[in-house]
């Protein structure tokens, strides 16, 4: 590729992981025009506002989201069919088992990764408890050995200071005992004059190290602003460059949605990607698996505000007051028809996300209409996985653009199958992911945690 693709390559990335972002995030980019531009209220305003475009555009409502959801199902069907036509013309059966198997793999992946991260945390765990055991009875042994030697050291220290003295004897006579002998009587008796002249030179390296500091004094401050400007574009480059990995990754799967029809690498990786979407989609949908009731304002009768505590308490005390006031001049009551207080609003059931899901779902397929696909998926996951799930998506809004994304690719692995039906011959598999996808492979265990962020309060009022 020429610099200039590069360039147009980069650019249409980022501005793809911008409009992701924009989507997506768009519940953190309000909270923080709200609370970390509170200082500039035009600027703050305008983040506001643009941060409610998402919404505007695409209607969080349960009826827009099921009507996307039944587009992208029946799309689902679509693919599996056209799927099947493929592996007809070209007379090939594991093409359409190639098909369902990435759709149900990439629908089933967060099961299978939990699965296997929690195998992995568990044999970590044996292993810790193992190593944990050896290196405590190593550990008790060499406390043990030490504690001996603590005792030991005097005896030993004596017995070593003889062994020398005897083998220096037998070896070399009196004299290096004699020799070490008068080394330390002068290094006692020089003592003193030794510490006048470590003074002297410790005040010559004063003075030393304040000339340098008068001529040399800028540079830490030069070079501490040169450290926050090199660390200040790295951030800038790193936030760019992971926009970028975004936008990147969505426009990977539209590219890999174009080459389902070319081969069984084609089929599969598309297929793979599009059960990917429909697994993201349904465990945000974890946060409200059942019907939500929207809480309306209620209102108290007449009655039942004077039987408040806090009314009654403050009025006790006058009631007693004028009933003994009035106790000596008591007239007939008069009887007065009874007054009618309308009983409150009953709560309007308001759909959640799993439940529009599963009603899209049974309007969309024509077998399997019983079955619910949100609570076939929450049911190969772990349970403390499900549990994290629906506390992390339980204020989540519908997944519109998540839709129309699934949409979007499915549209597109259409258009691929139907390349592939035409030209009958088998092509080779193009797709390539260049150097810079790299970094995203890096990054894909933060890339993990803002998207459950986004996923969890991206698209929130």
């Amino acid at each position: 590729m020429s610099w200039r693709e590069r360039l147009t390559a980069a650019i249409l990335a980022v501005l793809t992981g911008c409009v992701f972002i924009w989507f997506n995030f768009n519940g953190l980019i309000r909270h923080f025009g709200k609370q970390g531009l509170s200082s500039d209220s035009t600027f703050s305003d305008s983040v506001v506002s643009v941060s409610l475009l998402p919404k505007q555009i695409l209607s969080s409502s349960p009826e827009a989201l099921y009507l996307w959801m039944v587009t992208c199902f029946v799309g689902i069907w679509i693919y599996l069919g056209a799927l099947l036509v493929l592996a007809l013309v070209r007379l090939r059966a594991p093409l359409a088992g190639f098909g369902v198997l990435g759709v149900f793999g990439g629908g089933f992946a967060p099961a299978i990764l939990s699965w296997t991260g929690l195998l992995l945390w568990s044999i970590l765990k044996v292993l810790g408890i193992i190593f944990g055991f050896i290196f405590h009875i190593l550990g008790v042994v060499m406390v043990f050995i030490a504690k001996i030697l603590v005792f030991a050291a005097p005896v030993l220290l004596a017995i070593a200071v003889v062994a020398v003295i005897v083998v220096v004897w037998k070896e070399n006579g009196p004299k290096p005992l004699l020799f070490v002998a008068v080394g330390a009587a002068l290094l006692y008796f020089l003592a003193p004059a030794l510490k006048f002249i470590f003074e002297k030179i410790k005040l010559a390296l004063i003075w030393i190290a304040e000339v340098l500091t008068f001529l040399f004094g800028w540079l830490p401050a030069v070079l501490a602003w040169l450290v926050k400007a090199i660390l200040v574009l790295l951030c800038i480059t790193s936030i760019i460059g992971f926009i970028g990995c975004l936008g990147q990754i969505l426009i990977d799967q539209f590219k890999t949605a174009m080459e389902a029809g070319r081969s069984q690498k084609g089929v599969l990786t598309a297929s793979f990607s599009l059960g990917v979407s429909i697994a993201l989609i349904l465990l945000v949908a974890a946060g409200s698996p059942q019907t939500a009731i929207a809480q309306g304002h209620s209102t108290l009768s007449v009655s039942e505000q004077h039987e408040t505590p806090s009314h009654a308490a403050g009025t006790t005390a006058l009631a007693k007051k004028k009933r003994r006031k009035n106790r000596q001049h008591l007239k007939p009551p008069i009887s007065s028809p009874p007054v009618v207080v309308a009983p409150p609003p009953a709560p309007v059931p308001m759909a959640g996300i799993a439940t529009t899901i599963d009603r899209a779902w049974t309007e969309s397929t024509f077998i399997f209409k019983s079955a619910s696909p949100t609570r076939i998926f929450l049911a190969t996951l772990p349970a403390s996985v499900e549990e994290w799930a629906r506390k992390t998506f339980r204020t989540a809004s519908a997944p519109i653009f998540d839709a129309l994304v699934l949409a979007l690719v499915l549209g597109f692995s259409l258009i691929g199958l139907l390349r592939g039906i035409l030209s009958r011959a088998e092509l080779e598999y193009r797709m390539r992911f260049y150097n810079r996808d790299l970094l995203a492979i890096a990054v894909i265990p933060l890339l993990v945690v803002i998207l459950m962020i986004g996923a969890s309060e991206g698209n929130q009022e």
